[in-house]
Parts: structure tokens; C-alpha cells; sequence
């Protein structure tokens, strides 16, 4: 992922070098003043998974903040989708450990799914039912009423300029329209920290570009957002 395709808010600074892992940290900073300490919303010691011979993360350490825009960089089969799944709970760690907003993903994963929105390499859609249907059943899964899930939809829709899609099945999608559902997905609780893999593969120019836009809205909202 190039650097000129993100648009940070504020200057990046410097994260202490990983010599161990063989992808690239690369973080903004985060919304709250310098002088106050900033609250940790992600920690993670020593997390390693190992695939039978094939170490993917390799004793990882690191603390991400809230309101900060932090992504890793690095080619494909560098390990940066399978640290956001194990960040996620979606994949169990071999060794280490990760508290997201407190909770161990391990231990506590509802806890965790409670905080976290989440854009998957792989587009997870009901294909059978119109974009619009997606986000409110998404949004009924989170907890959200009737009401809020319509208002959140409305929003989200009208902000990725989706209302003629949205109205449609989602089988006849193109793969740059299913990405911004599964974003549009990501986003429909609301959550405080978003995990976005790869957001923008298979968009066109104008929904890329809208895009990064809205992610960086997310941060001046004082969400923390991981990005690959």
C-alpha cells in the first residue's frame, strides 16, 4: 500500500523499529492534546502464530492509542492480515497475547466484537439481499434498533454516495461496490475501533478517493482506525 494513497490527518511520527516482523508500522497521531496521556486501546506482547513450519508473526509487540490512524505496510505474506485476525478474534494466536479496549481476544472475544467494526480482506455479504438489507441486518446483529439501524444506514449511505446500489440485490455487484459495502458493513455499529484490511482494493478512483476521505473523518471523530 502506497503512502500517497493515505491521507493523513496529522504528520506521522515514528514507531519504534520491529526488527522481527517484515512488515512496516506506520501511524498518525492521535487527536488529543500531546500533554495528555493517551488512553491505550490496544495492546498487544510477544504475539506470534505460527502456520506448521511457517512463522507468519513473529513476536509482535505494540500499543496503539485512541484517535490514532495507524497502518501496516508491507507485501503480500508479510503477516498483516493475519495479525489483524488475530487482533480481531478471528484467529486464535500461537503464543502472546492482545487486549483490544481491555478485553483479551482470546479470553473475552465477545467483549472484544463489542468494540470493534471490521472490513475483511474478504467481502462477507448476503448476496441474496439488496445493500440497503445488508447494513440493517448487520445493524440489528450490533444491537441496534430498527430506528438506529435505518439512521445509520441513511448516513453511511448518503456518505459513500451508494443510494442507487443500495436499493439493489447485492449479486449484481461489481467488486468495487461489494468493498464499499463490506465498509459501509464495518461501520454500521458505530464502533470505537475499526479494522480495515485492504479497504479500497477494486474500487474505481471516485469511491477510492471518497473513501480515504471518510476514513480520515473517522479519526477527527476520536475513533481509532488499523489499516493494511
Amino acid at each position: 500500500m502506497s503512502n500517497a494513497n493515505m491521507r493523513w490527518p496529522a504528520e506521522p511520527v515514528a514507531d519504534k523499529q520491529l526488527p522481527q516482523e517484515p512488515f512496516v508500522i506506520e501511524r498518525a497521531a492521535p487527536v488529543e492534546s500531546v500533554a495528555a496521556a493517551p488512553e491505550t486501546v490496544i495492546e498487544v506482547s510477544e504475539l506470534t502464530k505460527q502456520f506448521a513450519d511457517i512463522r507468519a508473526v513473529n513476536g509482535l509487540n505494540l500499543q496503539i492509542y485512541k484517535g490514532e490512524l495507524f497502518g501496516f505496510l508491507g507485501p503480500n505474506g508479510a503477516g498483516k492480515t493475519t495479525t489483524i485476525s488475530m487482533l480481531c478474534g478471528l484467529l486464535d494466536p500461537s503464543s502472546g497475547s492482545a487486549r483490544i479496549a481491555g478485553f483479551d481476544v482470546v479470553r473475552q472475544p465477545q467483549q472484544v466484537k463489542a468494540h470493534i467494526g471490521v472490513c475483511p480482506q474478504d467481502v462477507a455479504v448476503y448476496k441474496f439481499l439488496t445493500g440497503r438489507e445488508n447494513l440493517e441486518l448487520f445493524g440489528n446483529l450490533h444491537g441496534l434498533s430498527r430506528a438506529e439501524c435505518r439512521q445509520r444506514a441513511d448516513m453511511l449511505i448518503q456518505r459513500a454516495d451508494f443510494a442507487e446500489a443500495a436499493g439493489r440485490r447485492v449479486k449484481g455487484y461489481s467488486g468495487g461496490m461489494l468493498r464499499q459495502l463490506n465498509l459501509m458493513i464495518a461501520l454500521i455499529g458505530d464502533p470505537e475501533i475499526v479494522f480495515l484490511d485492504e479497504p479500497t482494493v477494486g474500487m474505481d478512483a471516485r469511491a477510492r478517493r471518497r473513501t480515504w476521505e471518510y476514513i480520515g473523518s473517522l479519526k477527527e471523530q476520536g475513533k481509532t482506525v488499523i489499516l493494511t
